[in-house]
């Protein structure tokens, strides 16, 4: 679930409204922005340490700069470079930077060597300037084998930006063309403006605080974390020098204050509840990048809400939808808390089995398309961690042996790769499961047995789910068991394009708010859904009417008819509060708008 690359595509950022940084963002901008005839490169280097802020200053110079005549990108490289799929970072750029390279087709690498052959053609066949935004580069490795060794000779007008905590990883670049900013702490009156925004409170720790301005050394990050502890406190003089404590603490095993932002998400960690924690942790192993309904349905709101209070995590709009991100930094202490209870990849499993504490593991994921190679679950791993997981993702290649009707107790968020052989316990068995995606209507997940906690599903489509569906539009049709008083807010159905209408009884999904039903080309009629707030129809090449039934649908807000070519565009039955989504343009054109 790892995303590695943020896409604004050729869309440009929403400017960020920052403290202190005007005069930072003014140089780096200038440098970039300067005109030569002589230098077809030209890099800045964002370089400080973590929680410094390099992050929000290069974004706002991206946001702020005049890229109109320049084809652009921008690739966020993972925290742990041992995670970053370079791979699909060059096809990424190749996508986005060079749109007309391979005339528009989507070109799939067999590795990053021929990665770095297609890249070194694009920028030699482009005749628009290209700019690329490459943040969190942490190793020099990473980034030779990312670009193409001489840049300097492939374009008549390449510009770089690139964020890094460490300048040895940018050596591959010549120094004479490179402009390196080291990012400042802030002033100290600007530091007041982030630690305490309501300068009403300030004369109760007055002396305080000017003693954590002075530890805080102007570091954005530490700032933004106590004064969300200190707001949330009430600015009690007691809460404050309870912060003074454990910054003093950290403030004597650093220097140049790289460990501060650990020490303070620390402390801040420890005054959570365990739900909250383990929220934390499962946030910043699996669920950072992801939508924040889904995470919200797997972690709880109350515990999303206290991360968001606290400053450890935030919200950000990608295309239509919400996502949780998180500080690189603070992300990789999260990670770091979490390495030996989330485990992300077969070798780490192979030493919790050997070490005897399957026990202790709360989250398994083993990597989506990673060309593992295959391996099996036995019943006792399955058995001795069946009381604490959490979080159960698994990828292709991997099976399950055990019994059925296993409990998981604990058991939140579950993504099966569709072709999964085997599956070790039934949907309806899991008292606590928010959030599925994988296959259904095949034995020990059917449609008809849901679980009561159920809140979201995607299903993806099997060999006989096409039938199985089928058959309950004719003659033997049963209704389907929807627990009473189901919870279920959002139903994803993908690639049963072969049904007409959905199975009897789907109306009984009284709480639905969110329905895909893409690329269901033959769909004739919709169930009356009276909470429904949003419908995808997208794709449905073959679509010409809106189903019968959809004019019933009052609370509906959204409708997505996406590449649907052959669909009326006049809706007379519309609401006038409904939004309409009709091509991809228009989608772009308001990325910044959450109607989710």
């Amino acid at each position: 679930m790892t995303s590695m690359i943020t896409k604004p595509s050729n869309m440009r950022l929403k400017a960020l409204v920052n403290v202190g940084i005007e005069d930072q963002v003014q140089e780096v901008k200038e440098w970039l922005q300067k005109e030569t005839t002589d230098e077809p490169l030209r890099l800045a280097i964002i370089h400080g340490f973590g929680g410094i802020g390099k992050t929000i200053l290069a974004t706002a110079v991206y946001s702020k700069l005049n890229l109109d005549r320049y084809i652009h990108t921008r690739v966020v490289m993972d925290t742990d470079p041992h995670r970053n799929d370079i791979k699909k970072m060059q096809e990424q750029i190749l996508e986005d930077a060079f749109p007309k390279y391979n005339n528009g087709k989507r070109i799939d690498l067999r590795n990053t060597k021929q990665g770095k052959e297609h890249l070194e053609r694009a920028f030699r066949e482009e005749k628009n300037h290209v700019f690329l935004f490459i943040d969190n580069a942490l190793r020099n490795k990473d980034l030779r084998e990312l670009l193409p060794e001489d840049l300097e000779g492939l374009g008549k007008h390449i510009r770089l930006l690139l964020t890094t905590r460490d300048l040895a990883a940018t050596n591959m670049f010549n120094k004479s063309l490179s402009h390196e900013h080291r990012v400042k702490p802030l002033q100290e009156s600007d530091a007041k403006k982030i630690l305490c925004k309501e300068t009403k409170n300030l004369d109760r720790i007055r002396n305080d605080v000017d003693r954590i301005l002075k530890i805080c050394g102007g570091v954005p990050l530490v700032l933004k974390i106590v004064s969300a502890h200190l707001k949330n406190q009430g600015y009690k003089a007691d809460k404050c020098r309870e912060i003074l404590n454990a910054m003093e603490r950290g403030e004597a095993i650093t220097e140049d204050l790289k460990d501060l932002s650990e020490c303070m998400v620390d402390f801040v960690f420890k005054k959570f509840g365990p739900l909250t924690q383990e929220a934390f942790l499962d946030i910043c192993c699996f669920f950072y990048g992801m939508n924040r309904r889904h995470v919200e349905y797997s972690v709880g709101s109350l515990a999303l809400k206290t991360l968001e209070d606290a400053a450890l995590i935030a919200f950000k709009v990608v295309g239509n939808t919400q996502s949780v991100v998180v500080d690189d930094v603070i992300l990789a202490i999260g990670k770091n808390m979490g390495r030996s209870t989330r485990i992300k990849d077969i070798e780490s499993f192979k030493d919790a089995v050997e070490e005897k504490r399957l026990g202790e593991i709360k989250g398994i994921q083993f990597c989506f398309g990673k060309g593992h190679s295959s391996y099996v679950f036995g019943k006792a791993h399955l058995d001795s961690m069946r009381k604490s997981l959490r979080v159960f993702m698994l990828g292709p290649n991997i099976s399950v042996k055990s019994t059925s009707d296993m409990k998981f107790p604990e058991l939140r968020f579950l993504h099966l790769d569709e072709d999964i052989p085997c599956l070790p316990f039934h949907l309806e068995d899991l008292d606590k499961l928010a959030v599925y995606h994988g296959p259904l209507l095949k034995e020990g997940v059917s449609i008809y047995k849901l679980p009561k906690s159920l809140l979201s599903v995607t299903a993806t489509a099997i060999a006989n789910a096409i039938d199985n569906l089928e058959r309950t539009n004719g003659e033997q049709s049963k209704p389907l068991q929807v627990p009473p008083n189901s919870p279920l807010e959002e139903l994803n159905l993908v690639r049963l394009w072969k049904m007409k209408t959905l199975p009897e009884g789907f109306q009984n999904f009284t709480a639905l708010k969110i329905l895909s039903l893409d690329t269901w080309d033959n769909m004739e009629e919709l169930p009356v859904l009276t909470a429904l707030e949003s419908l995808s129809l997208k794709a449905c090449s073959s679509l010409r009417e809106l189903p019968a039934g959809f004019e019933k649908l009052a609370e509906l807000k959204c409708l997505n008819v996406q590449f649907c070519p052959k669909l009326r565009r006049d809706f007379p039955n519309a609401a006038s509060h409904l939004r309409i989504v009709a091509d991809e343009e228009e989608t772009q054109s308001e990325e910044e708008e959450d109607w989710n």
